[in-house]
């Protein structure tokens, strides 16, 4: 005699088990609306100097009852079929930008070899780290970032000059100004680790871990240069079609799920 193996029994439907289609059709169009967030914030800061650029990282999603702790997954309930997808993280991308000639005399750009040495910044009480070395000179002499931070030297102290003369930046990252003797190596520090980034803003970012003096053949700095952005506008435009495509094919999923739903539910009251 041949036996037939039956599935486990399903529990009870609930209001999402009962519209399976629609819950994922939903998750999808939430997770590639968010992903075009991240595309349209790199495309509008291709133009931000030492922006890097974010990688939105979807991933497949279990059922929410699977999700919740409520059913175990692989045991052939009908809630295995998933929960479609969602936006889990984004990743910075911490490649190096171009580096392009401006002429200005407070414009910096790093030339380290792998991207990984930083620009000290002050914002309030917290030192931060950034890429982007578009500075200028307030009116009592302190080199500041276009927000307004405080330029850092490697003693973690203000870089403050006399605002009547100009001034110089050696290949090492030391300033100075010769009518009035000032020397003042920049502060430039190297995370631990890429990973304990965070970002504080449009292009600087704070560290979760210990942050170390740059390595002498790190300290490489070019006056009248800056690091552009990371952003490749037209791999950006692809990702946006593509992801404008996925949403509105979600959407139109939820549409005729809804249309099916409320056929089905007319015909019930109809008693057809």
């Amino acid at each position: 005699m041949t036996r037939v193996r039956f599935a486990p029994r399903s529990p009870p439907f609930d209001s999402v088990s009962t519209m399976i289609g629609l819950y994922v059709s939903a998750s999808g169009a939430q997770a590639y609306s968010q992903f075009l967030d991240v595309v349209s914030n790199n495309i509008a800061n291709a133009d931000t100097a030492g922006f890097k650029r974010e990688i939105p990282v979807l991933q497949a999603r279990p059922a929410e009852d699977i999700e919740r702790g409520n059913l175990s997954s692989g045991m052939g309930y009908r809630e295995d079929v998933g929960g479609g997808v969602y936006l889990s993280e984004t990743q910075t991308e911490f490649s190096m930008g171009a580096i392009q000639s401006t002429g200005n005399e407070t414009d910096l750009a790093i030339a380290d070899t792998n991207g990984n040495t930083f620009f000290m910044v002050q914002q309030g009480d917290e030192t931060l780290l950034t890429r982007a070395g578009n500075f200028y000179r307030d009116i009592q002499g302190l080199l500041r970032t276009q927000d307004g931070s405080v330029v850092l030297s490697d003693a973690a102290a203000p870089i403050q000059m006399d605002p009547r003369f100009g001034f110089q930046v050696s290949e090492d990252g030391v300033i100075t100004q010769r009518e009035t003797g000032l020397q003042i190596p920049i502060g430039l520090a190297q995370p631990d680790s890429l990973d304990d980034l965070v970002q504080a803003g449009k292009n600087s970012f704070r560290s979760d871990g210990p942050m170390l003096p740059a390595a002498p053949e790190d300290r490489r700095v070019r006056q009248g240069y800056l690091e552009k952005s990371t952003t490749q506008p037209m791999q950006e435009m692809i990702d946006m079609i593509k992801a404008s495509r996925a949403y509105e094919a979600n959407v139109r999923m939820i549409q005729n799920q809804d249309s099916t739903i409320e056929s089905l539910i007319n015909r019930v009251l109809s008693g057809d």
